[in-house]
């Protein structure tokens, strides 16, 4: 791979932070090189933007830039003098090809009956399945599997049995070893690229603080624990200053901190779970996890659940806040109103569509939202497997894992297909 850099010069800066102008072209067709990832030194991501742009400020010479995209790889540039304010960089497409695998792929189908391998993970990304898989169940023939929506095998490349996937806010799939972690991207259906190597534990810090996505933006959480609040901001990609979305607090917990030496610990754990008490010389405090704050997007258009207010919140690309729409679909209806589901929203791009999925006592239910109303449209009764895993939602099909209860004991994918 080359990388070619040309800089145009300005001013000498000072020694304080500058703000620089970098765009990213093909090397051989000078097109812009739109969704490229740019790391930058305060270990910040930020993205190209269509003409193949982005904006970052630095405090202090020389710095690298890792730039990576799934076609052109993973490029370090250094930036060492002092006196550059406009950046372009260059990229040469990388091509590479493995040879391809194939395996043999109604409303409810196995996609992987007869195949000799069981499943170990799965996530999806476009129009294609990823697989982690177990040739003969052993560990040791341990393969990566890109796959159509039928399960049929496209290529494979081997990996450690260890390994599985993850995917990001931004639908990127990710390859998770012991060690490292690099991102999946298959550019002509015949090849594999890893991409992004990086440690496993810098990885994360770096996408575990941002917890959903829309238009331009990232979405963050800020806890207080012992008051029970959850501050909902976004970043938008490329730029520090953050934004206020909501705020969430459960204020009838907040109100009940005064009256916390009217209950012994014992009764606090059976009336409210998940808790456990903390004694300091004069008060007794109560402690729990941080406040959960269920959303998804869809259409760049941002819905944020508000357990506490029994309310959907709304807020359109430009992180406007568009409306609050009163809903009731994560209460426990059998229960009164102080308990609430733990709510899990799925989305399917290819459809625009958001579910619900709910666990219920020994079976999983499947409800289709309508983000608007905050009504559900329909329940979806799924397939009675108990012990069914690794629950999706992609291209109108609920795809599902099931250990099998017999000779060979594989692990097999199933696929429902929803009915419109």
């Amino acid at each position: 791979m080359i990388v070619l850099l040309c800089i145009n010069f300005s001013s000498v800066f000072s020694q304080e932070k500058v703000t620089l102008n970098a765009t990213i072209l093909d090397s051989i067709s000078r097109g812009p090189i739109e969704n490229a990832h740019i790391l930058l030194p305060d270990n910040e991501i930020v993205i190209s933007d269509k003409n193949g742009s982005f904006s970052f400020s630095v405090a202090s010479y020389p710095f690298v830039l890792k730039v990576s995209h799934a076609s052109y790889g993973i490029n370090e540039v250094t930036i060492r003098g002092k006196n550059k304010t406009d950046l372009i960089i260059f990229l040469c497409q990388q091509t590479q090809f493995l040879d391809a695998v194939q395996v043999s792929a109604e409303r409810l189908r196995i996609l992987t009956k007869k195949t000799d391998f069981s499943i170990t993970d799965i996530e999806f990304s476009k129009d294609h399945l990823w697989m982690i898989i177990l040739m003969d169940n052993m560990s040791s023939k341990a393969r990566l599997v890109l796959a159509n929506a039928y399960g049929d095998s496209i290529t494979t490349r081997i990996v450690n049995h260890q390994s599985n996937l993850y995917k990001d806010i931004f639908g990127n799939v990710h390859l998770e070893t012991k060690d490292s972690v690099f991102q999946l991207f298959s550019p002509n259906d015949s090849l594999i690229q890893f991409l992004y190597g990086e440690t496993g534990d810098r990885f994360h810090k770096i996408v575990s603080k941002y917890v959903e996505s829309f238009g331009n933006k990232l979405v963050y959480c800020s806890y207080n624990v012992y008051q029970e609040e959850a501050k909902v901001q976004y970043k938008e990609r490329g730029k520090s200053r953050s934004y206020n979305l909501t705020y969430i607090v459960d204020s009838l917990e907040k109100n009940r901190k005064y009256m916390e030496r009217r209950y012994t610990g014992s009764m606090w754990l059976d009336f409210k779970r998940s808790r456990y008490w903390k004694r300091n010389s004069k008060i007794a405090q109560i402690y729990e996890g941080e406040v959960k704050v269920p959303m998804f997007s869809l259409n760049d258009t941002l819905f944020i659940l508000n357990t506490y207010k029994d309310s959907l919140l709304k807020y359109n690309p430009s992180g406007k806040f568009c409306n609050s729409t009163s809903v009731g679909f994560h209460k426990d209806s059998t229960i009164w109103d102080f308990t609430y589901n733990n709510i899990t929203f799925l989305t399917d791009e290819s459809t625009n569509s958001c579910y619900i999925l709910d666990r219920n006592t020994a079976s999983w239910e499947l409800m289709k939202l309508n983000p608007q109303s905050g009504k559900i449209d329909k329940k979806i009764n799924l397939p009675n497997f108990p012990g069914m895993t690794d629950i999706h939602v992609f291209q109108n099909a609920v795809y599902f894992l099931y250990y099998e209860k017999y000779y060979p004991f594989f692990t097999r994918l199933y696929r429902y297909q929803l009915r419109n």
